[in-house]
């Protein structure tokens, strides 16, 4: 049986949530996590410093890491960052995309379920960030999220979270990846009774994300109770903070492998080294998403290459043999490039799926290599082994995409906290009234789209926080709105000004669509325009200036530079 209860603790302050909020923790590089500390001193992500973040010759040792991130948490509860919890309470999360929802119960459990093999897991944990993470919770006494849980499903749970989803939310934000997330209270004891009694006939959850977290919670709770042997079993010590979502609601995507170097080889040894067990094609970014079970996409020195496995032979007799993480690990990284324990090589990194192939090719440009690895494919294939009882501990290839990023601060040892925190750290502008989806919009949709600007000559720019590059108004469609609604979408929530999206302008080779744009209300260029809250985790600023005043190698993309001149 699931054993759920609901926690005290404290609420983010809605007053403060464009202060206090923050980007993804893993979502940033070491790297990018520092300049956005330094650019917002209150925002929590102070809270979650670690040393690898600081340049040489400034960082500090990690116990001082520790007590900084500590400081701040004391800080924001002194000046009002958080609102305690009139009562011990569940709450209710959604989460929306496009056409897609999944909508979590966020509780306590006992470590116990986690010790005791209750709650099945599909990832080995590296024994270095166990350190870390117990560590943090020993000093900080905070963590940033709940872990997250799968569970079978069940009508009775659903339709008792429908009736409360009934009543207005807590909150309602948006976060610049365009997820919605949704939150809702649950302090009634009687309602509260209802949802542990359900949850009582769960006799399985599954951990889908959080692997780290749930080991580094068993470590501590194991340490404070040889520390207190009277303790009592109620101890929060002896609880983690998850969202419970049904199984059937999972979005799953890759989670991918990235290698900071070749086993000695040169490019053309290692390719064909690959060719012995693989069907090596060069190709491009978009050929390369893998589609199939024993597909891969592999971008090496900036070029993008498709792998197939040659022969399964043998693969099927063990279905964990046969998922692809074992394919990438047993054929390529141990055979190939000699990284026989991906929990500790430092040779080996992870891009979590939600970066895509730019971020993958970020991580490039920083000195790895990377390989892609299906989604689809790795839920049909869990299925699987959670049918067969053959749920075991095998590294994890896929990430499924559970709780909104980094974002809820729950249970801790000495604070409580349930605090939500977005992506791109506040409200976002209304999007339901996109004056551009309409059946017969001839421009249909696409990846990604923008709008180029002008008024009194000069054109509409953001810079972005952590290239410093200049840019249009522009990102990627949610995968469910035409192409002129991602145009005016990207720009009302970069710059905060509404626009009438005309005409399409140029298709680039990517499938990048530009849209001629115009001010929906004049506002003279020589008046600053502010950052608004739906952009600050992205864009340092929003600029009217001279087309001619910035030269090519300024743009964030500048293959697009020499068309926007001429346009």
């Amino acid at each position: 049986m699931t054993t759920i209860r609901a926690f005290d603790g404290y609420l983010v302050n809605s007053n403060r949530l464009e202060r206090v909020v923050s980007p993804a923790y893993d979502s940033l590089s070491a790297v990018e996590r520092h300049a956005f500390c330094l650019a917002h001193p209150d925002n929590y992500i102070n809270a979650m410093r670690s040393a690898d973040e600081y340049p040489e010759g400034e960082r500090p040792t990690q116990a001082e890491v520790l007590r900084i991130n500590a400081a701040h948490i004391k800080k924001m509860l002194a000046q009002g960052d958080f609102d305690k919890l009139d009562q011990p309470s569940l709450f209710i999360y959604r989460l929306a995309v496009g056409d897609h929802q999944q909508t979590a119960v966020i509780c306590e459990i006992p470590i116990d379920h986690y010790d005791d093999g209750e709650v099945l897991r599909h990832e080995n944990t590296r024994s270095d960030k166990e350190d870390l993470l117990a560590g943090y919770l020993e000093v900080v006494g905070a963590s940033s999220s709940p872990v997250c849980l799968a569970y079978r499903e069940n009508k009775e749970i659903d339709q008792l979270i429908e009736s409360v989803s009934q009543s207005p939310p807590l909150f309602r934000f948006s976060a610049h990846d365009a997820v919605q997330q949704t939150l809702w209270q649950v302090a009634d004891e009687a309602l509260i009774g209802e949802f542990t009694g359900l949850f009582s006939g769960v006799s399985k959850t599954y951990l889908t994300d959080g692997h780290h977290r749930f080991a580094a919670g068993s470590r501590f709770a194991a340490k404070r109770r040889r520390e207190y042997p009277d303790h009592g079993k109620e101890e929060h010590f002896n609880y983690m903070l998850v969202a419970l979502f049904q199984s059937d609601q999972l979005r799953i995507l890759p989670y991918n492998r990235c290698v900071k170097d070749l086993n000695g080889m040169t490019t053309e040894q290692f390719l064909s080294a690959l060719s012995d067990s693989f069907l090596v094609r060069s190709c491009d970014a978009v050929e390369a998403e893998p589609t199939k079970l024993h597909d891969f996409g592999m971008c090496l020195e900036g070029e993008w290459y498709s792998l197939t496995l040659k022969s399964a032979g043998g693969l099927e007799i063990n279905p964990v043999e046969a998922l692809d993480v074992s394919v990438v690990q047993n054929f390529i990284l141990s055979r190939v490039l000699g990284i026989h324990d991906a929990r500790s090589d430092p040779r080996l990194d992870y891009v979590a799926g939600d970066t895509g192939m730019e971020g993958l090719e970020s991580n490039i440009r920083g000195g790895t290599h990377a390989g892609r690895g299906p989604g689809r494919g790795h839920a049909a294939q869990i299925n699987l082994l959670r049918s067969e009882d053959a749920i075991g501990y095998f590294p994890q290839i896929v990430w499924i995409r559970m709780s909104g990023t980094c974002g809820w601060v729950g249970t801790v040892i000495r604070y409580k906290f349930l605090a939500c925190f977005l992506l791109a750290g506040t409200l976002s502008a209304d999007l339901d009234a996109c004056p551009y989806e309409t059946a017969d919009d001839t421009h249909g949709s696409a990846f990604a789209a923008g709008c180029l600007v002008r008024s009194e000559g000069k054109m509409l720019v953001v810079r972005h926080k952590f290239s410093g590059k200049l840019g249009i108004p522009a990102g990627y469609s949610d995968g469910s709105e035409s192409a002129r609604c991602t145009a005016y979408r990207e720009t009302l929530e970069e710059t905060g000004l509404e626009v009438r999206v005309h005409e399409m302008l140029e298709e680039f080779d990517d499938g990048f669509r530009l849209f001629r744009c115009s001010l929906a209300d004049y506002i003279p260029t020589s008046d600053p325009v502010d950052v608004p809250a739906s952009g600050i985790a992205e864009i340092s600023e929003v600029i009217w200036f001279e087309p001619d005043s910035a030269p090519q190698r300024q743009w964030r993309f500048p293959e697009q530079h020499p068309a926007l001149m001429l346009l």
